[in-house]
C-alpha cells in the first residue's frame, strides 16, 4: 500500500512538474536536453532528459538509465515528504555536455538524503550516442593502466598539495576512474563522499584537461577523443601565436570561467575556498575548491581586511596552458619559438622562488596592451608555471 502511495505522489510531481528545453551549449545540434524541474518552499528537484535524438530507443535507454543511476525515484520520495519546517531542504541540480556523439552530465544532489540524513552526492554518467551504452574510461586512453598511473601521480602530488591540514590525502587514491564527465575542457572524475570530500563537505573531484592529457589520449580515428575533437592540435607557430594574443586581449584563457577583473567576492562564492589566501610580496593566491582549478591559483591584491573589494589581478596556471605552451610539458625553446625573445626576463633566485611559492630559475615577461603574461622556468629550463596578469 505504502508503494502504492509513494508512486502516486511521484506521479502528481511529474504531472506538475515544470519542464524546460534548451540546449545543453548553444553550437549542440541535436538532441538537445529536457529539464525535468520541480520546485517547492526553496526546494528544487531538476535532472536531464534527452530529446530529439533520431534514434528513439537509443534515447530512450539513455534516459531511463539517468533516471535509475541518478537515484531520481529515491530523491523524489524525499522531496514529496519536505516541508517549510523540515530540517533540512533538498537541491538537485545538473551540468550537461552533449555533442553529435556523446552526453554527459553531472547530477548533484545537496540536502536530505534518502537515508534521511543531511549530505551531498554527485552522480557522473556519459553515454555514446551511436548506441546508448555508457562510455568507459578505457574507451578514452590509448594505454589504460599506463594513463591512470600517470593521473593518479598527478591527482596526488597537485591535490595532495592543496587540500588543507584537516583532509587525508591518502584518500585522493585510487582515482574513482569510473566516475567521470566530460566537458568543453576536459574531464573530470568525481569521488565517492566516502572516500574524499572536500574542507567545505562537498563532494571531491579532480579535472584534467584535455591539453594536459593529450599524450594518454586513444588514437583511433573513429574512437571517441577523435569523435570529439581532442586530437586536435594548433597547425603552425601563428596559430599558437594568435591564440595567445587574443587571450592577453581577453584577459581570459579559454579554459578558465574567470577573467582579469573580476569581483573576487563573485568568484570565492560561485567556486569556493579552500583555505584562507597564501600572501606573497604584494599580493595573495587563493587556492578554490572546484575541480576546474586544481593548480590554478587565482591572484588579488595584498589587502589585509578581507577581499570584498578586490578583483582578479592574475591567473596563475601550474598545469595546462596557453596557446598548446603546457606547464611541465614545453621548454624555454617552444616559448621562443612561438613568441620570439622576451620583453624582459627576471631571474628567480631562492629568495624570490621562496617568496612566490615557485621554482629557481627565469622568468620571461610578455607585454600586451591590456596585460602580461609570464612564463616561469625552472633551472632545468622546463615550463613551471605561466601567468596571466593585469598591467
Amino acid at each position: 500500500m505504502r508503494n502504492k502511495y509513494l508512486s502516486g505522489i511521484i506521479a502528481f510531481l511529474l504531472l506538475f512538474s515544470r519542464v524546460s528545453l534548451g540546449l545543453a551549449e548553444a553550437h549542440t545540434a541535436p538532441p538537445v536536453i529536457e529539464s525535468v524541474t520541480m520546485e517547492r518552499d526553496g526546494n528544487l528537484l531538476s535532472y536531464p532528459q534527452l530529446t530529439g535524438l533520431a534514434d528513439a530507443e537509443i534515447q530512450r535507454m539513455i534516459n531511463d538509465d539517468i533516471f535509475l543511476s541518478a537515484n531520481l525515484s529515491a530523491h523524489m520520495i524525499t522531496f514529496a515528504t519536505l516541508t517549510p519546517d523540515s530540517l533540512w531542504g533538498l537541491q538537485v541540480t545538473y551540468e550537461a555536455y552533449v555533442t553529435d556523439r556523446v552526453a554527459s552530465f553531472v547530477i548533484s544532489a545537496d540536502g536530505k538524503m534518502p537515508n534521511s540524513r543531511q549530505g551531498q552526492t554527485c552522480t557522473a554518467l556519459t553515454y555514446d550516442l551511436t548506441t546508448g551504452k555508457r562510455i568507459n574510461a578505457e574507451a578514452l586512453f590509448e594505454d589504460f593502466p599506463e594513463a591512470i598511473a600517470w593521473l593518479e601521480e598527478e591527482a596526488l602530488s597537485t591535490l595532495g598539495e592543496e587540500i588543507s591540514d584537516y583532509e587525508d590525502s591518502s584518500a585522493l587514491l585510487p582515482l574513482p576512474v569510473e566516475q567521470f564527465s566530460l566537458d568543453r575542457s576536459g574531464i573530470t572524475f568525481w569521488y565517492a563522499p566516502e572516500q574524499f570530500k572536500t574542507v567545505n563537505g562537498r563532494v571531491g573531484a579532480c579535472q584534467f584537461t584535455y591539453d594536459e592529457i593529450r599524450h594518454l589520449l586513444k588514437n583511433d580515428p573513429q574512437g571517441i577523443p577523435a569523435a570529439l575533437g581532442l586530437l586536435e592540435t594548433y597547425a603552425n607557430a601563428q596559430e599558437q601565436k594568435d591564440a595567445i594574443d587574443q587571450a592577453m586581449t581577453d584577459g581570459k584563457l579559454e579554459q578558465w570561467p574567470v577573467a582579469l577583473g573580476d569581483a573576487m567576492t563573485l568568484v570565492v562564492d560561485t567556486y569556493g575556498l579552500t583555505r584562507t589566501p597564501d600572501e606573497f610580496p604584494g599580493g595573495r593566491y587563493f587556492v578554490l575548491e572546484h575541480p576546474l582549478f586544481r593548480s590554478v591559483l587565482l591572484i588579488s591584491d595584498a589587502m589585509e581586511a578581507g577581499w570584498e573589494h578586490s578583483v582578479v589581478e592574475g591567473i596563475q596556471l601550474r598545469r595546462g596552458g596557453v596557446g598548446g605552451l603546457l606547464s611541465g610539458q614545453a621548454c624555454k625553446q617552444d616559448v621562443q619559438m612561438v613568441l620570439g625573445n622576451p620583453d624582459e626576463t627576471i631571474q628567480m633566485t631562492e629568495n624570490m622562488a621562496y617568496d612566490y611559492h615557485l621554482t629557481t630559475g627565469e622568468c620571461f615577461l610578455y607585454h600586451h596592451q591590456s596585460a602580461t603574461l609570464r612564463f616561469y622556468f625552472d633551472d632545468a629550463e622546463c615550463l613551471t608555471a605561466i601567468q596571466l596578469e593585469s598591467n
